[in-house]
């Protein structure tokens, strides 16, 4: 007897579409450690005797410590956003509340106003960090465009995703088929 779609559904346990972007909200710390790098790399270069055992300098060890540090501060300023997908119905609604632009072709095309149902649509699909709307009006006053636009690629992504089969690797299928997945390791060194 053919499986019913509940039971289809209940055995496969589908799952609306993620994706994340992490963004650093402290540009001035990303600069900072670019600009810690440069002189990094000028003073591993920088003729002189005084060099460690390992080929380091002092000013070369100094100088790592102090990106160390800052790559730890840009760590934890960094916002994790986590998307998911909408389910039709929901999506759908969302394109009904953006009608699209008279006279744009595109819009016309797709059935809603293109710009602004995108950026509606990263509002609706973050599920991580949780935010109401003051917090959203304030992340709002510190994002760039370039951190927008990502959020928004991935909020895209995760609601356009078509799956029609499953994905393919050559190197799986020849790691698998080979005669080498049935011969035993070889014995580690010693």
């Amino acid at each position: 007897m053919a499986e019913t779609l509940a039971e289809l559904l209940a055995r496969i346990g589908p799952k609306l579409d993620e994706d994340w972007t992490e963004i650093c909200l402290r540009p001035d710390l990303v600069a900072e450690a670019e600009e810690l790098d440069d002189k990094l790399t000028a003073a591993q270069v920088k003729p002189g005797p005084r060099r460690n055992s390992d080929g380091t300098t002092a000013e070369a060890r100094r100088i790592a410590k102090e990106f160390e540090a800052v790559s730890k501060q840009i760590a934890e300023s960094a916002v994790r956003f986590t998307f998911r997908g909408l389910p039709k119905d929901e999506f759908r609604a969302l394109c009904d509340q953006h009608p699209p632009r008279r006279g744009d072709q595109g819009d016309a095309f797709v059935g809603y106003d293109r710009n602004s149902l995108g950026d509606a649509l990263v509002k609706a699909s973050v599920i991580e960090p949780i935010f109401d709307e003051t917090s959203w009006a304030a992340l709002l006053e510190v994002v760039t465009i370039g951190e927008w636009n990502e959020m928004r690629r991935r909020a895209e992504k995760v609601n356009g995703s078509v799956v029609t089969e499953a994905p393919k690797s050559l190197l799986a299928s020849r790691i698998l088929s080979s005669r080498a997945s049935t011969s035993k390791p070889l014995p580690a060194s010693e």
